[in-house]
């Protein structure tokens, strides 16, 4: 099916919704865990987070809770043992089940396709970032190579509360980016089945020469 070209950014969320209920089976939120008011923005600008220190939670494309993204302990975060160093619970991992369920569904060739389809969208959100000479796509690809880099660790991932947020207790994965902090937080299992799917789409992006 032919679509009519994209238009302004300021314009987009109504051609998003239109993409993502196309890739969700009529569902565009999906069970309301995608937010979609300025839905491109809040990829473009996540995205773009993921290899830095902090997350800005309040403009994510998930109904994903402190919680769950940045190891907060309000709600979330399940902590296994007692003291001062404790694990990451072994269930902790079901609290993103969600999450790669959502991964998994969608078509690898459909989203690449929205994605294409609703490029110059994109590219205009990473504009208004302060990137005019930069592509997004090429940002998106370096991004999903560094989180294929994220460790997985095997075996109980020890933990401290300092004060609010817990934090890990190695030094080294407390250097970790956000994004591949996550990627531990969400346990090998769930992390494997999400770097497969990043796999996939980035074979697809790598290949798309429509996105210069």
């Amino acid at each position: 099916e032919v679509m009519s070209p994209a238009p302004a950014l300021v314009d987009g969320d109504a051609l998003s919704v239109e993409a993502l209920a196309r890739l969700f089976g009529g569902d565009a939120s999906f069970g309301g865990l995608l937010v979609l008011q300025d839905f491109v923005r809040r990829v473009v600008v996540t995205v773009d987070n993921l290899p830095g220190e902090r997350l800005p939670l309040a403009r994510a494309p998930l109904q994903m809770a402190d919680s769950v993204a940045d190891g907060a302990s309000g709600g979330g975060l399940k902590v296994a043992g007692g003291g001062a160093v404790r694990f990451l619970g072994p269930d902790n991992e079901l609290r993103y089940a969600a999450y790669v369920r959502l991964a998994e569904r969608v078509s690898s060739a459909g989203l690449v396709a929205a994605y294409v389809r609703l490029y110059p969208l994109f590219q205009s959100a990473y504009d208004e970032l302060g990137y005019p000479s930069a592509y997004f796509n090429d940002r998106l690809v370096a991004v999903i190579d560094h989180l294929l880099e994220a460790p997985e660790v095997v075996g109980p991932v020890r933990v401290l509360q300092p004060k609010v947020r817990y934090v890990f207790e190695s030094p080294a994965l407390e250097r970790l980016s956000a994004g591949q902090k996550l990627m531990v937080r969400m346990g090998v299992d769930n992390a494997r089945r999400v770097k497969a799917k990043l796999r996939d789409l980035r074979g697809r992006l790598a290949g798309e020469t429509a996105l210069r």
